[in-house]
């Protein structure tokens, strides 16, 4: 479900932050934020769906305890509470007087810093609101930014506040402003026997501990460190399906790194499942873009246990390569004819109703969820379905898409409409020509 940003404004100048583009300081006038009336179309939007709430901070809103009650009055079983903690006086009280009924509902998600990061007053914020939370329902996140990187603060915090989930990430960069970013080459393999040994620490501790955005490929484990944390398959991360960040105004976008370059508006006719799915096709272009050479040949991304790493992190790297890499080519014909097209769904039937008359039927790829679709087509988009010729771009799919009774003039104007339906399906992606040979299984 998408995070729901109360406002941009912040209390923090986190070294790690990646929301560049958007991220200001509370006192700032370019501060937004939304109102009630628009959020309560969110939450009508969302029906009985989890209610997640973010920043900026999202407890800097001046109205955010009226916001919290509405959410909490919803149909939705969990809010969620994506917070730095340094809450002001009225909503840390708020939260603390809350109903057994509704604290139970409402998850925070804690993440803090170095304590060398904070001033005194800051200090006491944080640790007032933590004692304000339910501990059972409350989770300590934190980056790690740097390497070596001590994390011994976390478990401290942890052991003293009764908070049993910790959540870690790696920093990762937003791709207008890389500076400071971990260099996977460099950082890599030092920051995976730190989680590895943080895994540890925590297991004998008692506290749960999971990973979030930013993830270390399994490639850099060595094979000693891999087998251990199999004992702790929740703190072995995989960029799957980051959640879609919805701003004042109702702009969307899908991972604060791609900010610059992956993001739409807001249809509210349609449900967050359709927002999901165009974030999906559009993520999906760039998995061609590795982050390591011998991504191409690897046994983990073959099998689908890694994605190849942080898509920030790939898409910084392809642009400092080539900045006029077109990293969506769904939306540029010139770029499209150049592509070849990669068939993702499942060809469930096909019947021949004439000699270029075909009714098919497919089930889209599974993470959409979808039923089984029914569709007409020719005789080159069954061969183009049944994958006979891969390797062929657009380009040179055109007269077998086109069919032949296209005029000549409208055949590349037939094809590529045509592939951007099943795009939009969720039956077909495109693979940049010359950019791995890896099929999908």
């Amino acid at each position: 479900m998408p995070n729901l940003i109360l406002t941009n404004a912040c209390n923090l100048s986190c070294p790690f932050c990646f929301a560049t583009e958007s991220r200001v300081d509370s006192r700032c006038s370019a501060v937004s934020r939304v109102d009630r009336t628009e959020f309560g179309r969110w939450l009508k939007w969302l029906g009985t769906d989890r209610v997640k709430l973010c920043g900026g901070e999202p407890t800097l809103h001046p109205d955010f305890i009226e916001l919290l009650e509405m959410a909490l009055a919803s149909g939705s079983p969990e809010i969620l509470l994506m917070t730095n903690g340094l809450w002001p006086d009225a909503v840390r009280r708020h939260i603390a007087r809350l109903a057994p009924r509704h604290l139970v509902r409402l998850t925070i998600l804690f993440n803090v810093l170095e304590p060398a990061r904070y001033r005194q007053v800051q200090e006491r914020r944080l640790a007032a609101a933590l004692a304000a939370a339910n501990p059972y329902t409350a989770t300590i996140g934190f980056t790690i930014y740097k390497r070596p990187f001590d994390y011994r603060y976390v478990l401290e915090l942890a052991k003293r506040t009764g908070i049993r989930h910790l959540r870690y990430s790696i920093a990762a960069p937003n791709i207008s402003d890389p500076a400071g970013a971990i260099d996977p080459e460099r950082d890599f393999r030092p920051l995976a026997r730190t989680v590895v040994r943080l895994a540890g620490q925590a297991h004998r501790a008692g506290l749960a501990l999971g990973g979030d955005c930013g993830y270390l490929p399994r490639c850099v484990y060595s094979p000693g460190d891999l087998a251990r944390m199999q004992a702790y398959p929740r703190a072995m991360q995989q960029c799957h399906r980051s959640p879609v960040d919805i701003a004042p105004g109702g702009t969307a976008w899908r991972c604060y790194g791609l900010y610059a370059v992956l993001r739409t508006t807001v249809d509210w006719s349609q449900p967050p499942s359709q927002l999901d799915g165009y974030f999906d096709r559009r993520v999906r272009l760039l998995e061609d873009l590795f982050l390591f050479e011998d991504c191409r040949e690897c046994v983990y991304l073959e099998e689908r246990q890694c994605l190849g790493g942080c898509y920030a992190l790939r898409v910084a790297r392809q642009l400092r390569r080539d900045p006029a890499t077109c990293l969506f080519p769904v939306d540029d014909d010139e770029q499209l004819l150049r592509c070849e097209p990669v068939f993702i769904g499942h060809l469930v039937g096909v019947f021949q109703l004439a000699p270029q008359k075909f009714r098919v039927v497919v089930q889209p790829e599974r993470t959409t969820g979808r039923a089984r679709l029914e569709l007409m087509a020719n005789a080159g988009t069954v061969r183009l379905l049944r994958q006979e010729a891969p390797g062929r771009t657009v380009r040179e799919w055109v007269p077998e898409l086109a069919g032949p009774f296209t005029a000549a003039s409208n055949r590349t104007r037939a094809a590529l409409a045509l592939v951007r339906s099943l795009f939009d399906k969720d039956l077909l992606t495109f693979r940049r020509r010359g950019r791995g040979s890896r099929r999908r299984r």
